[in-house]
């Protein structure tokens, strides 16, 4: 585990706790400044819950969490960070399903702990879009339509038609006389 101190638990440099120095560092974090990496894993390891009483639990999650953080592979500092909540809010929510799932837990407690799994479960997802937005993954595609002429003389010729979004993407129907379900009356009105 990484101390406040920059030091791991044995006391080595956080370079040689990450494994390979600041390139295993970079893969964390995703910048080039080996101390901007090193906070970023000291404070993902900050916000796990651990035993208290076993190392053993400390170090089995702190290595889980670093190869979380590197599985995200950030590309920048904004990515390390959105990695490092991603890491939190994944094990918080954990934490409270496993609370939430304990036989002993009244309730109220139960039913509380759910709720905040449910909560840090959405954030979670708006971590991901995030960071998917952010490498421009996720984003709505563009069709390109051609009209194609055949000409009398045998050629062809080509002229690009407007793009028109992708079918994941709706139009809007305000407007335009069509009900919710599509279906329009006589003289375009709606149908109830």
């Amino acid at each position: 585990m990484i101390a406040d101190d920059g030091k791991t638990a044995d006391g080595a440099s956080v370079a040689a706790g990450a494994a390979a120095g600041s390139a295993a560092m970079r893969e964390i974090g995703g910048s080039s400044l080996e101390a901007f990496n090193a906070l970023i894993a000291r404070q993902t390891m900050a916000a796990l819950y651990a035993n208290p009483e076993s190392d053993e639990d400390r170090r089995a999650k702190a290595a889980a969490a670093l190869a979380a953080l590197a599985s995200v592979a950030p590309r920048s500092e904004l990515e390390g960070m959105l990695a490092a909540q991603m890491v939190a809010c994944h094990n918080a929510a954990m934490e409270c399903f496993r609370r939430a799932a304990h036989p002993a837990a009244p309730e109220p407690a139960r039913a509380e702990n759910l709720a905040h799994a449910a909560r840090l479960s959405r954030s979670y997802a708006a971590l991901v879009e995030a960071l998917d937005r952010r490498r421009g993954e996720g984003l709505p595609k563009t069709v390109t339509v051609e009209h194609r002429v055949i000409r009398g003389d045998g050629g062809l010729s080509a002229s690009s038609a407007p793009r028109i979004p992708a079918p994941h993407a709706p139009a809007s129907r305000n407007g335009n006389g069509h009900a919710l379900n599509g279906h329009t009356a006589a003289g375009g009105t709606a149908l109830p």
